[in-house]
Parts: C-alpha cells; sequence; structure tokens
C-alpha cells in the first residue's frame, strides 16, 4: 500500500526551509542514509529556488510537494502552474571548458540529476509535474 503525504507551498525563497522539513519529516521513516537525506535537502533547495525565481514571472504562485512512499522506492512530485519548463530537456552544462568560456546556469538541474535515481518532467492541466525517483536501500 502506498503512504503518501501532500503539502502546499507558496514559491517564494522564504518557504525554501519549511518545504526542506516537510521532506525531510515525511521520508524519516524511508531508510534513506544521511547522505542521500542531505542530497534530497540540496535538490529540493534547487527546485522550489527555481520555481520561486522563473515560474511565476512578475507574480506569485504555490509549489505542491507529494511524497508517494512505495515497497522499492519513493516519489517527490514537485508541482506548479508556472511558465512551462522541461527541466528533462536541459542541455547538460560544459564541465570541462574554462571557467571564464562555460555558460552560467544549468548547475543546479545537472545536480539533481546526478542524485536521484529518475527524473521525470510532464505538463498536464496547466501543471508543471516533475517527479523524482529514490529508490529504497536494499
Amino acid at each position: 500500500m502506498t503512504e503518501r503525504a501532500q503539502q502546499i507551498f507558496c514559491a517564494k525563497d522564504e518557504t525554501v526551509y519549511e518545504i526542506i522539513d516537510f521532506v525531510k519529516e515525511s521520508m524519516r521513516d524511508v531508510g534513506l542514509s544521511e547522505r542521500k537525506t542531505m542530497q534530497l535537502e540540496l535538490v529540493t533547495e534547487e527546485l522550489v529556488v527555481n520555481v520561486s525565481h522563473y515560474a511565476y514571472p512578475g507574480s506569485s504562485g504555490t509549489i505542491q510537494v507529494d511524497i508517494a512512499k512505495e515497497p522499492d522506492h519513493v516519489e517527490l512530485i514537485f508541482s506548479d502552474e508556472g511558465q512551462p519548463f522541461d527541466p528533462t530537456a536541459a542541455k547538460p552544462p560544459d564541465l570541462e571548458g574554462a571557467l571564464e568560456e562555460r555558460d552560467i546556469g544549468g548547475l543546479g538541474i545537472y545536480l539533481v540529476h546526478q542524485l536521484v535515481d529518475k527524473v521525470e518532467y510532464r505538463r498536464a492541466e496547466n501543471r508543471n509535474i516533475l517527479t523524482l525517483t529514490i529508490n529504497r536501500p536494499q
């Protein structure tokens, strides 16, 4: 049976730590290592800051966080009604070139892809829906 948690927050920088606390508390009994938990904090911060800065230009909005605990994995689902943005389509950043020649930005999305097991995006009913899958320890 799937255990679920859900909460809606204002999409602004000031709620980042409130959202991180919600994710940490909801994931407490999943059995993740301290390192993996810290990585999820970083992923959550990156995604929330991106939504607060870019999803609602010139206005404010919300971000919904859903957590679905399955027997072998956990899904963190971040959704908003902001501008369409597919982070799975973002080109990987240049990690080899000289710093002064690299484009600014893109490292956060790259980091998200590196720290979770699966990243899926879809746009449905005017919502960006980003699902992150984290495999449970065996």
